[in-house]
């Protein structure tokens, strides 16, 4: 039996399990000493991350990763509303897999052109696209929403 789901912003001690997650999913990523993470945990154990980078001043959301035998259960779904509430004061984008347009569009994320895009994550999407790994990828946004949270 597992414990609760705990969702919560990551700890120092916690880096090398999200190391793990990641290096487990295949992600290449790199984690800057800047970013935040916040995490889905059963127990103490490190079932999912998300991280938000700030990049030329501007919020991205990056590596989104849940153990493998975890999928499927909205766990996902949960740890990214976790972290919208964490970034509702921003604007944030993402690159996600085409695929996923649904998944991050239900908090709100929109597909961007990319002439309405920071230039950075515009040559970042052209560079995962010229990969030609046979992966589709997209560019979105979730605008700012202060009084959301604020409330």
């Amino acid at each position: 039996m597992t414990e609760a789901l705990t969702l919560r912003a990551a700890r120092e001690n916690d880096w090398p399990a999200i190391r793990a997650l990641y290096a487990a999913g295949g992600y290449a990523g790199t984690i800057a000493a800047s970013d935040k993470a916040f995490v889905a945990c059963d127990g103490d154990e490190v079932v999912g991350v998300v991280r938000l980078a700030t990049e030329h001043d501007t919020a991205v959301l990056r590596g989104m990763q849940i153990r493998a035998d975890r999928r499927d259960r909205g766990l996902g779904r949960a740890l990214l509303a976790y972290f919208a509430t964490q970034v509702a004061e921003r604007d944030c984008y993402c690159i996600p897999y085409q695929h996923l347009l649904g998944f991050y569009g239900a908090l709100g994320f929109v597909e961007l052109a990319t002439g309405a895009a920071p230039a950075f994550l515009v040559e970042r999407l052209a560079g995962y696209r010229a990969l030609n790994n046979g992966k589709l990828y997209a560019l979105m946004v979730r605008r700012a929403r202060p009084s959301e949270y604020t409330r």
